[in-house]
């Protein structure tokens, strides 16, 4: 069977439309048209239906999985033979959050490129759940995320340990505090104690995000309603609004500590404008791993990358002067 055939073949599924699955592949129409015409020849039945609209047969969408379960072992195979043949060309496919891709890959690709120039990088910026599914259907090599993973079909090694840090700009502290905003930011440093800013303004992630579930739990056990002035879905905007001053934030700590981030607080000026303090609170530690697929072949290649992700990213982590 012709794998690129089946390559089209799941490109044309993915997207439904065959034009637009002829522009992602680059291709005219009329040939992506042939492909799928061959295919379904060697398949024996239609795999699409034309009319009244576009849209997977039945028979197609038990072969999509047939296909990507075929292409799987195609991949498979040939990083074992590059591997048995000593040969350095490959991909490498890495799954990450959207902030933990600034953070984390500034950190880690240029030497993993610098030992391996002639490996493809392929970074997919996700969900953890999406992140997982593509895991889990070989379309993904590694992912760097949340422990523990929820697919038992995933194995997973610890990188590092994450905390929870409060930022507040000074001036929005002064208002409320007066004279004495440094040493109440340092008695929270002390005692996680979250009354301390119950009447403050927060800037924070929308409900659903893993911070603030872990934040919202916070607060419940606390017993304390929460001030939300400002909700957004990226953890960067937060951090820049709260050292805007437009409320508290309260963030991972790889934010605080990576130079590569579009937060800004490693810039100076930035940075003179907030105080930070971390959350002394087991519950709020994150052990961030990476995951592959624990039946799957795994080349060298990305037992490389995943041994360089240990050594460099083992002890990542911050320390407020």
């Amino acid at each position: 069977m012709n794998f690129q055939n089946l390559e089209y073949f799941l490109v044309v599924a993915e997207e439904n439309n065959i034009s637009r699955a002829a522009e992602r592949l680059h291709l005219s129409q009329q040939a992506l048209s042939g492909h799928i015409i061959r295919l379904e020849e060697e398949v024996g039945c239609p795999l699409f239906n034309r009319k009244p609209s576009f849209s997977l047969t039945y028979a197609g969408e038990c072969f999509r999985d047939q296909a990507r379960q075929m292409l799987n072992l195609k991949h498979q195979s040939d990083s074992m033979i590059r591997d048995i043949r000593a040969n350095e060309k490959g991909q490498l496919r890495i799954g990450i959050s959207y902030s933990r891709g600034q953070a984390i890959l500034p950190i880690v690709l240029p030497e993993y490129s610098e030992k391996h120039p002639q490996v493809d990088l392929s970074i997919v910026e996700d969900d953890a759940e999406n992140l997982e599914y593509r895991l889990t259907q070989g379309t993904l090599d590694v992912m760097i995320g949340f422990m523990p993973f929820v697919s038992p079909l995933l194995s997973s090694r610890p990188l590092f340990n994450e905390h929870l840090f409060v930022v507040a700009s000074k001036e929005l502290l002064k208002a409320a505090f007066g004279d004495r905003f440094q040493e109440n930011l340092a008695e929270f440093a002390r005692t996680s104690n979250l009354r301390l800013l119950a009447d403050m303004p927060f800037v924070f992630l929308r409900k659903g995000e893993h911070i603030r579930t872990m934040i919202d739990n916070e607060f419940g056990f606390q017993k304390i309603v929460p001030n939300v002035r400002i909700e957004t879905s990226n953890t960067q905007t937060a951090l820049a609004l709260a050292a805007a001053g437009m409320g508290v934030t309260i963030v991972h700590e790889i934010l605080l500590k990576t130079s590569y981030t579009l937060g800004g607080l490693s810039n100076p000026a930035t940075r003179e404008k907030v105080l930070i303090a971390p959350f002394k609170k087991d519950a709020l530690v994150d052990t961030i791993g990476i995951g592959y697929h624990k039946d799957r072949y795994m080349p060298k290649l990305t037992k490389d990358f995943i041994e360089l992700c240990e050594r460099r990213l083992y002890h990542f982590g911050f320390t407020e002067e």
